[in-house]
């Protein structure tokens, strides 16, 4: 009896490392699945892929986030009707890419590319075996 509650005890000091482990990695596997999207096959989308990152919200939290103010455009569409996007208060449309200026009389509208969304359902399906694989080294 001494032994399975000393066995238990050492356990126990031992789970909540063993939880922030998982968590680690549940947020790296879903970083490296939305970087490796299919969406990113060209270097259009550099910026986007390398801005996709881990944020430590706490001991037992972790947040995966594209951190791009156009990333919401990629994932769920730019909300626009036919295949492109025109100016509507003046002669072309100002933005800036990769540290370039850019004007155009029309872009290409597209609907949601969920690059983040596909990641999510891919790690969810892989966070029973990576936890039982970090509490599998306590016992």
């Amino acid at each position: 009896m001494k032994a399975f509650l000393a066995a238990l005890a050492k356990a126990g000091s031992q789970f909540a490392s063993k939880v922030e482990d998982s968590l680690e990695d549940i947020a790296k596997i879903a970083q490296q699945q939305a970087k490796s999207s299919h969406l990113f096959g060209g270097s259009v989308n550099g910026g986007l892929r390398a801005a996709i990152k881990i944020l430590s919200n706490g001991r037992f939290s972790r947040t995966v986030l594209a951190d791009k103010d156009y990333a919401g455009y990629v994932e769920y569409g730019n909300n626009q009707k036919g295949p492109y996007i025109y100016p509507v208060h003046a002669k072309a449309l100002h933005f800036f890419m990769n540290g370039t200026e850019i004007f155009a009389k029309k872009v290409r509208a597209h609907g949601p590319l969920p690059f983040m969304d596909e990641a999510k359902q891919y790690t969810i399906k892989k966070i029973p075996s990576i936890i039982t694989k970090h509490i599998k080294e306590i016992l």
